[in-house]
């Protein structure tokens, strides 16, 4: 929880945003200040990615993640 907007992006996967079947495919999302996002993702796509904030200083100071798909 922060009073930013976060532009997450998850590397080798498309998710939508909620639990819609309709919603849109994406590869980021914003995330509004002192908000929560609900995706849904089916992990298909084996191997190591990265999970980050767009804005490089954020990434810079711990805001990125690598997410193992085995």
């Amino acid at each position: 929880m922060t009073t930013m907007p976060h532009p997450m992006h998850l590397h080798g996967h498309f998710f939508r945003v909620g639990e819609s079947a309709t919603a849109p495919v994406r590869d980021t999302v914003l995330v509004d200040p002192m908000r929560e996002v609900v995706l849904d993702w089916i992990a298909e796509n084996p191997g190591r990615w990265a999970f980050h904030c767009h804005h490089l200083y954020h990434q810079e100071t711990g805001m990125m993640r690598i997410v193992e798909v085995t």
